[in-house]
This record gives C-alpha cells, sequence and structure tokens, in this order.
C-alpha cells in the first residue's frame, strides 16, 4: 500500500517536472531549441544586406541618364505600335516636357506629333513637328525628312476611317441631280488643312529645294499626295513615278514595297485627272493586279478595281465596266458599292434583267445599308421598263404603305416643338457618352437619320460633351487620389522601390525582434535558476500583445474602413434607384409609343414629364459618381498610409526596452560576451532601421517636388476646364437637341419625300401604260389607215378596170 502511494507521487512529481521544462519563458508562444549564435549571426548578416539597400536607396542621385530616357522613348514607340495613341502621348510628352534638350526628348518631339495626329489633335501635332524642324542637334535632324511629310499629311489631312466605304453621290444620283438643279456643288473636296497659306507655301518650298534623290521614301509619296490633292496632278504624277519598283528582286524593291500600291493609285488618279484614261486605266490595272501584303494594301487594290469600273463605264463601255465590278469579293467591304454601280452600268447599257438580279442580291447582303430605298426605287423603275406593270405597281405601294406609316408614326410625336427639343437634350445629357441617334429615332428610321450630316454632327457633339464631361470628372478623382498619396505621412510607399525597402525593413525589425526573444531563451537556458521579475513578465506579455495587434493602439483605420462601406452602400443604393427609374423611364416611354392612337394624352406634358425624369436619373448618376469618386480617395488613403505604423513602431520601441532589461537578468548570472555583442549588434540595427523611415521619407519627397508642383497646376488648370465646360454644357445641350429635333424632323420629311416619291413611281407606272397604250393606238391607228389607203387604191384600180 506504501509503495503504491509512492508510485502515486513519483509519477505526479515527474509530470510536474515535465510541465515545468516544457512551460515557455514569460511571452513566448512555445518552447523552442536555444538558437545557435552563429545561425543568430546568418540572420543579422541578412537584415544588415536589407538595411544596407536601404540606405543606399535614401542616399540614391535620382538624376536619370540617357539610357533610362531612351527606354521610356522605345516604350512610348511601342504603345503607339499599338495604336494605344493616347497612352502613347502622355509617355512622350513626358520626355518632351521634362528632357526637351536630351536625345530622348528630341526624337520624342517627332512621336509625340504622330500620335497626336491620330488623335486629331492636328494644331498641337504641327507644332510640335515644327520645333523639330527648327531643332539643329543629330537626332532631329536624322527624323527632319519624317517630320516633312508629317507636316505635308497635316497640311492635306486624311479622311476618316470608313470614308470611302460610306454611300456618296454616285451611289443617290437622283439626290445629286437635285442638288445640281439647285446649283449646290456635288464635287467632293479634300479636307482644309491647318496651315495658313503663308506657311503652306514656306513648308513646299523647303520640300521642293531638297535634291528629289536626296528624299525620304516617305517624304517623297508624302509630297506626291499632297501635290495631287492641291490640283497639280502633273507634279504629283511625276513624283510618284519614281516610287515603281525595279525590276527584280533587291534591296530597293523591299524599300519600295510599303508604298507600291498607295503611290501607284495616286499616279493612276493624277493621270486619269489629265485625261489620260488609257494611260489611267493601265495604272489601275496594274495596282489592282498587285499582290497585297498588308489589310490597307488589299482596300486600295479594291479601290483600283473600282476606278476600273468606274471609267469604264464613263468611258460607255458597260461589259469591261461589268467585269471589272465583279472582280470584287462578296467579303469586300466595298462588296454593296461594287454591286450597285453594276446595276447602275446594267440599267444605262439596257440590261434591264441583269439590273434587277443585281439588285435583289445586294438586297440581300444589305438589307440594313441607308440606299435601301433608292434600291427599291430603282427596281421600280427597272420593272417599269420590262413593262412588268403589276409587279412595278406592288414595289411601289409597298414603298409607299412603309415610308407614309413610318412618317405618321414619327410626325404624331413631335407636336410640341420646344418641348421635343428639350426632351432630345434630356436624353443626350443622361446617355452622355453612350448617346446615340437609336435613342431618340426609331430604328426603322435611323438609316435614313444616318444620311443627314447635322444628325451625325448632332450625336458627335453629345458623346463628345458627355465624353469630356467624364474625362474631367475622371482626372479629378484621379487627382484627387494622387493628392491624397502625396499628402501621405509615409510617402515612400508611393514608389514601388522605396515602398519595397519600407515593408522590408518593417519585416526586418519584427525578425530582429524574434531574434532577441530567442536569444533570451538561450540565455536562460544556461541560468536555470535566473527569475525573470513578475513586473518585466507582465510587460512583455503586454506589449507582445499589442505589437501582435495594433488595431487596440490606434482606431484611425477603422474609421476610413466604415467609412469606406458607408460610402460603397449609398453608391449601391443609388445604383438601384437610378436602374429602378430607368426602367420606369423605358416602360413608360416604351407603353407611350405602343398605345399613342388609343390614349388622350397631352403629347406636351409626356414630354415635359419624361425630360423630368431624364434630368432627374442624370442628377443622381452625378451624385453616385461623386460618392464614387470619394470611395475611390478612400481606397487611396488606406493603401498608401498606414496607420497602425506609427503605434507599432512605438510599441516596438517599448518592447526592445523591455527586451533589453530582461537580457540584463538573464545573461548577468552566465555572462557572455559573444552573446551579448551580438545583442547590441541587433540593437544598432534596431536605430538604424527607425532612422532609415524619415530617410526613405525625405528621398521620396525629393521625387514629389516637381509632381507635388504638377498636381497643383493641374489642379487649378482642371477647375477651369471644368468651370468652362460648366458655361458650355447646358448650350450645348439645348443646341443639341434643337438640332435633334430638326434632325427627327427631318427624317419625318425624308420619310414623307421617299412615300411622294414612291407615288410619283405610281403614276410613272400609269404614265407607262398610257404610253403603250396610247403607242399601240397610234399603231392600230396607223395599220387601219394603210388598210383604208389600201382598200381605196384596189377599188379606184378595180374602177378603172372596169371602165
Amino acid at each position: 500500500m506504501l509503495r503504491s502511494r509512492r508510485r502515486v507521487r513519483l509519477l505526479g512529481w515527474m509530470r510536474l517536472v515535465a510541465v515545468a521544462v516544457c512551460l515557455p519563458w514569460p511571452g513566448v508562444a512555445q518552447a523552442r531549441r536555444p538558437i545557435k549564435l552563429d545561425q543568430a549571426m546568418a540572420i543579422v548578416r541578412d537584415v544588415e544586406t536589407v538595411v544596407v539597400g536601404m540606405e543606399r536607396a535614401a542616399a540614391a542621385d535620382r538624376t536619370v541618364g540617357d539610357d533610362e530616357l531612351a527606354r521610356r522613348l522605345v516604350e512610348g514607340q511601342l504603345t503607339l505600335a499599338e495604336a494605344d495613341y493616347e497612352r502613347a502621348a502622355i509617355q512622350l510628352l513626358e520626355l518632351v516636357e521634362h528632357y526637351p534638350e536630351r536625345p530622348a526628348g528630341q526624337q520624342a518631339l517627332y512621336y509625340l506629333g504622330e500620335a497626336l495626329t491620330h488623335l486629331r489633335m492636328h494644331k498641337w501635332a504641327a507644332e510640335c513637328l515644327s520645333r523639330l524642324l527648327s531643332s539643329t542637334s543629330q537626332e532631329a535632324i536624322s527624323l527632319r525628312h519624317r517630320a516633312l511629310a508629317r507636316l505635308l499629311d497635316l497640311a492635306a489631312p486624311r479622311r476618316p476611317a470608313g470614308f470611302a466605304r460610306e454611300p456618296g453621290m454616285s451611289a443617290t444620283p437622283e439626290i445629286r441631280a437635285r442638288l445640281e438643279a439647285l446649283g449646290v456643288s456635288t464635287d467632293v473636296q479634300p479636307p482644309a488643312g491647318v496651315f495658313r497659306d503663308d506657311d503652306l507655301q514656306r513648308l513646299t518650298t523647303w520640300v521642293g529645294s531638297i535634291p528629289a534623290e536626296q528624299r525620304d521614301l516617305e517624304l517623297q509619296y508624302a509630297f506626291g499626295r499632297f501635290l495631287y490633292l492641291r490640283g497639280d496632278a502633273a507634279a504629283a504624277r511625276t513624283e510618284l513615278d519614281e516610287m515603281w519598283p525595279p525590276d527584280g528582286p533587291g534591296p530597293k524593291q523591299v524599300e519600295l514595297a510599303r508604298y507600291w500600291t498607295r503611290a501607284g493609285y495616286i499616279a493612276a488618279a493624277a493621270a486619269l485627272a489629265l485625261d489620260d484614261h488609257e494611260e489611267a486605266i493601265a495604272r489601275f490595272e496594274r495596282v489592282a493586279s498587285h499582290r497585297s501584303a498588308t489589310p490597307r494594301d488589299t482596300e486600295i487594290t479594291q479601290l483600283a478595281t473600282l476606278a476600273l469600273g468606274r471609267i469604264y463605264h464613263d468611258l460607255g463601255e458597260p461589259e469591261r465596266a461589268v467585269a471589272a465590278y465583279r472582280q470584287i469579293s462578296r467579303s469586300s467591304s466595298f462588296f454593296p458599292e461594287a454591286m450597285y454601280e453594276t446595276a447602275w452600268t446594267q440599267l444605262r447599257a439596257g440590261r434591264f434583267d441583269s439590273a434587277l438580279q443585281t439588285l435583289d442580291v445586294l438586297l440581300v447582303v444589305v438589307p440594313d445599308n441607308p440606299i435601301v430605298p433608292e434600291i427599291k426605287q430603282l427596281r421600280g423603275k427597272l420593272k417599269i421598263q420590262q413593262r412588268q406593270w403589276k409587279a412595278a405597281e406592288e414595289e411601289f405601294i409597298a414603298l409607299r404603305r412603309e415610308f407614309a406609316e413610318l412618317s405618321q408614326a414619327l410626325a404624331q410625336h413631335l407636336r410640341a416643338q420646344g418641348e421635343a427639343a428639350r426632351y432630345f437634350a434630356a436624353v443626350a445629357v443622361q446617355e452622355a457618352e453612350h448617346f446615340s441617334l437609336t435613342s431618340v429615332i426609331p430604328p426603322e428610321a435611323v438609316p435614313m437619320a444616318t444620311r443627314l450630316s447635322f444628325a451625325r454632327r448632332a450625336e458627335t457633339a453629345a458623346v463628345d460633351l458627355g465624353t469630356l464631361q467624364r474625362d474631367i470628372d475622371d482626372a479629378r478623382g484621379l487627382l484627387a487620389r494622387m493628392e491624397e498619396a502625396v499628402s501621405a505621412r509615409q510617402r515612400a510607399r508611393l514608389f514601388n522601390d522605396l515602398g519595397g525597402f519600407v515593408a522590408a525593413i518593417d519585416t526586418a525589425a519584427l525578425e530582429l525582434v524574434e531574434l532577441q526573444e530567442r536569444l533570451i531563451e538561450r540565455a536562460q537556458s544556461r541560468a536555470r535558476r535566473t527569475k525573470i521579475p513578475a513586473e518585466l513578465g507582465r510587460a512583455q506579455r503586454r506589449l507582445r500583445a499589442r505589437l501582435d495587434d495594433p488595431t487596440v493602439a490606434n482606431d484611425t483605420r477603422e474609421v476610413i474602413e466604415a467609412r469606406l462601406e458607408e460610402v460603397s452602400e449609398a453608391v449601391h443604393r443609388y445604383d438601384l434607384m437610378i436602374a429602378g427609374l430607368h426602367a420606369q423611364l423605358v416602360a413608360s416611354e416604351d407603353y407611350y409609343d405602343r398605345t399613342f392612337d388609343r390614349q388622350r394624352i397631352s403629347n406636351e406634358g409626356f414630354l415635359n414629364q419624361a425630360s423630368e425624369l431624364r434630368e432627374a436619373v442624370a442628377q443622381l448618376e452625378q451624385r453616385a459618381q461623386q460618392l464614387e469618386a470619394e470611395a475611390r480617395r478612400l481606397r487611396t488613403a488606406l493603401r498608401f498610409s498606414d496607420p497602425w505604423h506609427d503605434a507599432r513602431a512605438r510599441v516596438l520601441v517599448e518592447y526592445r526596452g523591455v527586451l533589453a532589461q530582461i537580457f540584463a537578468v538573464v545573461s548577468k548570472a552566465e555572462p557572455e560576451t559573444e552573446g551579448a555583442a551580438l545583442y547590441r549588434r541587433i540593437e544598432a540595427l534596431h536605430e538604424r532601421i527607425v532612422a532609415g523611415y524619415p530617410r526613405l521619407d525625405r528621398a521620396a519627397e525629393k521625387r514629389l517636388r516637381e509632381a507635388i508642383r504638377v498636381l497643383e497646376e493641374e489642379r487649378g488648370n482642371l477647375e477651369a476646364y471644368r468651370a468652362e465646360l460648366g458655361q458650355l454644357r447646358d448650350p450645348g445641350a439645348e443646341l443639341v437637341g434643337e438640332v435633334l429635333e430638326a434632325s427627327y424632323r427631318d427624317v419625318v420629311a425624308e420619310a414623307e419625300n421617299m412615300a411622294t416619291r414612291s407615288e410619283v413611281g405610281l403614276l410613272d407606272v400609269a404614265w407607262a401604260i398610257q404610253e403603250v397604250e396610247a403607242a399601240e393606238i397610234r399603231r392600230l391607228e396607223g395599220n387601219r389607215a394603210r388598210d383604208l389607203e389600201e382598200l381605196e387604191r384596189v377599188l379606184t384600180q378595180g374602177l378603172e378596170e372596169l371602165r
């Protein structure tokens, strides 16, 4: 029994000893094996490497070298090659403004001019290119010919993309005839350039003073194109003839490959302008037969094929004209134009069946093309020529019904002119950059509206107003976020390299603290009988908890996060409200359109209410955008300022003091020179880290001086732009509304005109039938007269024989 009690006591003491051995020193979560000094030294060396790198970065001279500027220039060129013209202009403008005398800044002038040309900022582009021409640096001289070529392009600007595929006067011969009857010119003139006559004269004199054999190919092509568009066809042909490829392969042929089709097409057009039809045909055939290497060259070869068809049509050779038109494949964007001109060519040649078949195919291929009404009118007239009276009558009756119903449906919504203009203005403002003609004009009438230049301009103006407002709002939001960022206490976080060192020394400080804790464990394991004062143990545990969770010391981040959540919820509520009002608006407008004939609704009252509702939606959207901008600013504040950092730094200093006291206590019993030296070395690293934060911030401030000046300047510019836009927005929206209302009425008038033309088509059918019947009557009367004459002659002859 006694032995059993002793055994139980022994087992109990063994458990207590085991628990005592496994208990960590105060503040350590779990027992760890004592660290060796060589391991600790390796950690210290790694931290020293980080600290040294931080100190070098803080003291580094940020003077940008030519290699770095060359890298930025290449980056801007690549962005330009990717057709991201706006971003490329921003990148290149930074080089031009801040490093104008450096080689990269000189070269950036040319590429900035090119980017601005694509952005249709022609005057600014001309200014950049002119500055390049006035420079005497080697970099500017090497780009001088290319700059002259770009200036010639600005003197005779290119048409917008897709211009050649738009239906022109050739697609609407009746409209052209009416305009010519009114004395309106139907010739399409090239767009005007940005130069005055005296500047243009100096430019052409400069280019002409360069010997032809010394001109770059790009300048040679631009000069030939410029001469042609200015009306000097002979000089243009002479200039471009030098660009035809030599016989056989070679470096010259490869160099000229980019310009074969373009130069050849303009040279052929110059020959045609000189009335040399045979040479023009030969040149166009050579261009049309060329194997294209790029999509742009393919379009030019197809335009050359169309030119051949038009020349043969004008020369009265319909067979060759049709053969040329039929070389345009169905996959080509010019196929509808080729088919339509084929139909007119066949009509001129009297091949009515073929022309009708061509128009039928065209209606299947392009059922939504703006010239579809013209095609249908032409089909009716062709059927008249074929004496298909019933089919022609049905064609014109269907057209009359279609356009009469459309004009009536459109006209009934415009009984109150002022309210309609206000409603259109409200729609344009509310939809902003997403506005299109389909927002105010029924889909079936949009093809006619797109043929009205003022309607297209009003659409462009509304989109531009909305886009400009959005750009200014986005720029103000971006500026606010940048101001929030540069006002942060820890400005080093704004830069990737300095911010990386801030994060690195933050981690290094925590690693050093952990290393100090392990050195204390090591010293304690060597002096087992040394007791840590309870007060120090409690302080260590308390500070360690605060170091692990600094939120207890500072609640600034919680305030920002709470405000961010509040703003985000408000934005969500606004979005739901806007979506509901927009759905209500669309539903009410749709119901009004569908039930207009069955209700006694005041047109003026409905347009007023719809305008007010759209204006309210626009105001709600503006408020939602303001809240979203505030939310972005709060996110920026959380990103670039760490409100816990200062609290953690203060706790870290206090915690290091407690650890130093504990280390002094535990190492007093068993002193160790190497351990104490290592501990002092760690403390020295701590001091270098603490001193590193302000050094990094000062380095960031040096970099931000220019940025802060630019921010202040741009803040004033943006506010001025915003005020100017505010003054122009309401009159601009009002003007857009009036133009859209006038365009709407023009569409109604055009629909009524098409209905009237269909009535005229029916009259043509009646007149044609009458003409045919009259011709038949005249034929019968002529036959009867001849028969009577013959009968009278026979009777007379018989009577004479009886005598």
